[in-house]
């Protein structure tokens, strides 16, 4: 099976999207989870091991300055890809802050499927100001450039409408037929 990647900017829906592909279609998500927290008490769906891989390529990392891979965060994630390919048919993976790294980790996943959950970006933004005390101008400019990253880095992707609430059966229809392609 490809990888399945869920990215999108942070309080978009990707933790919804990821708990729904481990939890009702099997696919690995978190080997090793992250606690889940008060702004999300379902659970992130993010997996240890990348966040910690991930901190390294964004640990002063400014991509309008420097655009070269870090060869550290190369390694690691390699190594991450082929851990993953080995023990699961199904896997996967999601970092919300992952959206600047789009350019690099397209070079490990040729064939991945690219899922990006879709929200007003207002409600985004207001959820970053509610959740995070983020402030009102930097929540709305984190989202759209978030989003321009997404378009600009990835072309082709399947994006799943979450501006309206819906049946996580839905979700999950819609889910299995992008992964069985």
């Amino acid at each position: 099976m490809r990888p399945v990647v869920v990215i999108g900017p942070p309080r978009s829906g990707t933790s919804v999207i990821a708990r729904l592909l481990q939890e009702e279609l099997g696919v690995m998500m978190d080997e090793g989870p992250i606690a889940k927290r008060p702004q999300n008490p379902d659970g992130l769906y993010e997996d240890k091991e990348l966040i910690r891989i991930n901190e390294i390529a964004m640990r002063g990392w400014k991509p309008e300055v420097e655009n070269k891979m870090n060869m550290q965060w190369a390694t690691q994630f390699a190594a991450f890809i082929a851990n993953r390919m080995q023990r699961y048919d199904r896997w996967g993976f999601k970092d919300p802050r992952m959206v600047a790294l789009i350019p690099w980790m397209k070079q490990f996943l040729i064939d991945a499927i690219w899922i990006v959950p879709i929200r007003k970006q207002k409600d985004i933004a207001k959820s970053l100001i509610t959740k995070f005390g983020m402030p009102s101008a930097m929540a709305r400019l984190s989202v759209q450039k978030s989003y321009k990253l997404i378009k600009d880095g990835l072309g082709r992707c399947h994006e799943i409408d979450l501006t309206y609430i819906r049946k996580d059966n839905d979700l999950v229809c819609e889910l299995q037929e992008i992964i069985n392609g």
